[in-house]
This record gives structure tokens, C-alpha cells and sequence, in this order.
């Protein structure tokens, strides 16, 4: 489960009587399927070992939103615990908080501002948990074509600080682009994105550099079921390692929900590809969810 992230895109699309205040409240539970060495945002150094590990998941998500054709305001909430089946495999925990300005700055552009404060904890491995605090700007603009471009700007301030014998914190700078291609309103659509970061540790050994394309296609509906898919390409550079290591991945990934009832949904994500690490031979991944959700 995700946090509420929407595209700036999607408010200018959106119908004049969704935009008032309005909060949801959704929990969620079911099995998930991790593989650790695909790319997450807890990870620096890719762990290429084989981690497979089964889990039950729950997730509480919270979020809140006062919006009008001029902009307004909205505050999110979503705590996560992730207990392993097998008991040589870690829990996972994490909270987040987040909070974000919107300001329509013509008919056409719209600004959005986002803090964001999150916390991570590996149970096993205490070197990958951290604390952040991040902030980001982006910019959209609407074309009367139905197509759309994101541009956004973010600085995070990371804290690796539960492994006495390891521990850092850094500054991770993103610069990323989306264009979205014309489609009618609230009708599925194609979506390019390209994303630069870069990530300087007071540790230099934990400098790292990434490059990301992917393209999208979100908001689709087969009857009941809805979802979206993506393709990426994701490569990751390590400069100051011993061996300037590096891994690319090619990944594709699904996710749907289908309604039970008015307040119902079981939602499911597959996420497959292709990792190539510099020093080793390429591996298969997968990681998979599915889970039943109620929302209030």
C-alpha cells in the first residue's frame, strides 16, 4: 500500500465537487513476497544475496484534503509493520508523515510544495534503517490537449544512526520529469518519466548516483478491475567503492484493485525484471503483495 501521491495533472482533471475537503481513512492486511535486492529507497549499496522472505503485512493510511480551483492544502499519514513467516527473516516497520501546499498559479500551471518525514526500521539488518526528512517542489502544467508535464525538485536529509559501528547520514538531491500524453479526463493514460539523483554521504563510501526512465500506463479499467502498469530502467552507480560498482535493472510492474463491496477492495502488485550487478551474474526478481483493504 502507498501513500496518497497524486499527480498535479490529475487535479487540474478533476471535477469541481471533488474538490472540497475530504478525508479517508483506509487499513489494510494480507501476504507479502519481498526479494531485497530490488531497488528500494531504504537501500544505498544493493545486497545482491538471495533474501527472499514471506510476510504478513498491516498498514493504516490516513489522509486529509481541503482543495478548490485555487489550491488548498493536505495532510497524510501511513504506518506500516511487514512481520516475516519465517523467523531468520526480519520485521519491517515504517512510518510517514507528510503535509503539502497547492497553488494554481494560472489556468494552465500549478505549484505544489511537500515535507515529508519518514521513518524505517530493518529489524535484521539495523545498517539499512533510517530516519529522513525531505522536501520537494514541483511544477505542472496542463495543456488544453489533455496532456501534462510534472517538474520537480527534492532534497532529503537521510540518517543511518541504528547501527552504532556504521553509522551516517547524507544528502540525496533528485531532479525528475514526467510528461503525460493527451487523453480525456479521468480516462487511462500514457505517462514518460526521467529522474536524476544523486546521494553524498558523510561516509564517501556510500556516494551513489542514479538515472531512471520508465513509462506508465495508469488509471486503466478492465469492468471492476483498475490499475496501473510501469516499465523502468534503473541503473545505479557507486563511485567511491573499491571497484566503482554499479547494477542496472529493467522491471516491469502491476498493480490492481478490484471492489467487493462499497467499502471493500482486494489489491494486489507484482513487480518482475532483470538485475545485473557489476561483479556478479544477472538474477530474476520478483516481489508480490496481495491484501484486502477497507476504507472509511
Amino acid at each position: 500500500m502507498t501513500l496518497y501521491k497524486q499527480s498535479i495533472l490529475l487535479l487540474f482533471l478533476a471535477p469541481p465537487t471533488s474538490l472540497l475537503a475530504q478525508s479517508h481513512l483506509q487499513l489494510e492486511t494480507g501476504l507479502t513476497l519481498n526479494d531485497n535486492s530490488l531497488p528500494t529507497q531504504q537501500n544505498n549499496l544493493t545486497n545482491s544475496a538471495d533474501q527472499t522472505r514471506l510476510g504478513v503485512q498491516l498498514s493504516l493510511a490516513g489522509h486529509w484534503q481541503k482543495l478548490n480551483k485555487d489550491g488548498g492544502l493536505s495532510a497524510s499519514l501511513y504506518a506500516d509493520q511487514d512481520r516475516a513467516l519465517e523467523k531468520k527473516n526480519a520485521d519491517l516497520r515504517q512510518l510517514t508523515l507528510q503535509g503539502q501546499t497547492l497553488l494554481a498559479l494560472s489556468p494552465h500551471w500549478l505549484s505544489r510544495t511537500q515535507l515529508n518525514a519518514n521513518h524505517y526500521t530493518h529489524q535484521q539488518q539495523p545498517a539499512n534503517s533510517y530516519q529522513s526528512l525531505s522536501l520537494d517542489q514541483t511544477w505542472g502544467y496542463f495543456a488544453d490537449s489533455g496532456s501534462g508535464l510534472d517538474l520537480n525538485l527534492a532534497l532529503q536529509q537521510r540518517r543511518y544512526n541504528q547501527n552504532p559501528s556504521g553509522s551516517y547520514e547524507g544528502q540525496r538531491y533528485q531532479l525528475s520529469s514526467v510528461y503525460y500524453f493527451a487523453a480525456p479526463s479521468n480516462r487511462a493514460r500514457w505517462a514518460a518519466a526521467i529522474t536524476l539523483q544523486q546521494f553524498n554521504a558523510s561516509t564517501p563510501f556510500y556516494n551513489s548516483k542514479q538515472q531512471q526512465l520508465s513509462l506508465s500506463y495508469g488509471q486503466w479499467q478492465w469492468y471492476k478491475l483498475q490499475g496501473n502498469l510501469s516499465l523502468q530502467w534503473l541503473k545505479n552507480r557507486y563511485p567511491n567503492t573499491q571497484e566503482q560498482l554499479n547494477d542496472t535493472y529493467q522491471l516491469l510492474t502491476v498493480d490492481a484493485q478490484y471492489p467487493l463491496a462499497s467499502q471493500w477492495h482486494l489489491s494486489g502488485s507484482l513487480t518482475t525484471g532483470r538485475y545485473q550487478p557489476s561483479n556478479t551474474t544477472a538474477n530474476t526478481l520478483l516481489n508480490a503483495a496481495l491484501a484486502l483493504r477497507l476504507s472509511f
